[in-house]
């Protein structure tokens, strides 16, 4: 299994299908993103804020209709180790570099505005960092390798710079990542795109990225009882060599598996469906993007086969499929973050809510909020935060926030509640764990996991 996480074709693939899964949303028709299109941008306190914005307590109307701003501030400024209120403007500004793609395939500019929104929550509501305003100093990449590299440069050999967050790089993520890590400097992303990632020295990412599909293994057989499992794929150049390692991989986690390769183009897969044996499995599981989703889900009412249980990622959650559809299929999806749209105890979701309303603006923030990254970039913003609070304004260095974030225990706001870093084989990725939400229809999920996080065992992600 190993080897197949190692090939190139297959980290591409994963990268513009992860791409693809940040820049659509669920149920959300309207289009999104910045139209920031400049080099490079900061946001510290005490600067303007995006239409819509006030600083902190007081009632506000979040998009989920909640009108409590007290509540949604102290649940991250517990979190972050802050005290609610501004950060000091007379004290010397902490600078996180932050690189997002802006203009390649499928990039997602709208992580950048996340990112900025967390900054100013942070300023404006938590406290800042021990006093300390944050700088976000952002780099904004387009679709090459040239500019890519330019941005980590600028970062990297930026003394002001403490730790570097970024989005998603379609394009020139390896070239990016090699230049920060050969500066020393931390580098904190959501999920790794290759091996190499997994093992980074001073990398830290906060979910799984494409060693997920274990995760959904494990959700087969714990909660819905499966034995036999149908993987549908890209009829793709890039993908057939992975094909079999992947059906291997079921059968280490002590699934049967067949495979269905779904042409890019093609209207009618029912001929592909049958020949895989689909309708005869007890889980289906699509790796593909939404013209394909759209071909499965009416493939499978011809078959008569949509009450089998199917798990897939939210790049089927998308606005197309659902007007191809009518609505979304009453698929599950899985994510390495708490649905928006789902009741949450925990207050998490109010206070990210809260947030982009006060620091996106309503409009944006009704927008960006569902679009699967978005609350992963969120929480990574304050999980960084929240090690930079720990190692101390005084005490800043990359060798002290790499160590304090490598020896940290945790939860990830929004996220799995058990990061845990330094562990092999993956020790620079936090955890792999998922949550399951499965489509009900009218825009309502459910949570098909009674409230708990599916993690996976070695061996469910090929690695035991």
């Amino acid at each position: 299994m190993k080897g197949m996480l190692e090939g190139s074709g297959f980290a591409r693939f994963w990268r513009l299908l992860a791409a693809m899964g940040v820049v659509v949303a669920a149920v959300v028709a309207v289009g999104c993103g910045s139209n920031d299109k400049s080099e490079s941008s900061s946001t510290t306190a005490g600067s303007s804020t995006s239409a819509g914005s006030s600083t902190s307590s007081g009632s506000s109307t979040t998009s989920d209709g909640s009108a409590n701003s007290t509540d949604d501030i102290k649940v991250a400024a517990d979190y972050i180790g802050g005290t609610p209120g501004k950060a000091d403007p007379s004290a010397a500004p902490i600078t996180i570099g932050f690189a997002n793609g802006t203009g390649a395939l499928a990039s997602a500019p709208h992580l950048t505005d996340i990112a900025k929104s967390a900054v100013e929550f942070i300023n404006n509501d938590l406290g800042g960092l021990n006093g300390h305003p944050v700088k976000l100093e952002v780099c904004a990449t387009a679709s090459n390798d040239e500019q890519v590299q330019a941005c980590a440069r600028q970062l990297a050999n930026d003394d002001a710079v403490q730790a570097i967050l970024y989005g998603e790089l379609v394009v020139g993520g390896e070239t990016f990542q090699s230049v920060i890590q050969k500066s020393g400097k931390p580098l904190f992303g959501m999920s790794p795109n290759s091996p190499a990632d997994t093992t980074a020295k001073n990398a830290f990412y906060t979910a799984g990225g494409y060693l997920t599909g274990g995760a959904v293994l494990t959700y087969l057989k714990d909660f819905v009882k499966a034995k036999t499992v149908s993987q549908v794929w890209p009829d793709s150049p890039e993908v057939k060599p992975f094909v079999a390692a992947t059906k291997a991989q079921a059968k280490s986690a002590g699934l049967d598996a067949s495979v269905a390769l779904i042409p890019a183009n093609a209207s009618d897969v029912v001929g592909a469906l049958v020949a895989a044996k689909v309708q005869e499995a007890d889980a289906i599981t699509p790796v593909v993007f939404p013209p394909q989703c759209i071909a499965l889900a009416k493939g499978l009412t011809q078959l008569n086969a949509t009450d089998i249980p199917l798990v897939t990622l939210p790049t089927c959650a998308d606005a197309s499929v659902a007007k191809a559809l009518g609505d979304l299929p009453k698929w599950s999806f899985y994510q390495s973050t708490l649905n928006t749209t789902v009741p949450d105890s925990s207050g998490e979701v109010a206070s990210y809510l809260y947030a982009l309303d006060q620091y996106a603006g309503k409009e944006k923030a009704q927008q960006i909020k569902d679009l699967s990254a978005s609350p992963l970039m969120f929480g990574t913003t304050l999980w960084l935060a929240k090690i930079l609070n720990q190692t101390g304004p005084d005490s800043l260095s990359a060798e002290a926030i790499a160590t304090k974030a490598g020896a940290y225990s945790g939860p990830l706001f929004l996220g799995q509640p058990d990061m845990k870093f330094g562990v092999d084989p993956l020790p620079a990725v936090g955890g792999t764990s998922i949550k399951v939400y499965t489509y009900t229809g009218d825009g309502k999920y459910e949570d098909s996991t009674d409230g708990k996080w599916v993690t996976p065992t070695l061996q469910d992600l090929g690695l035991g």
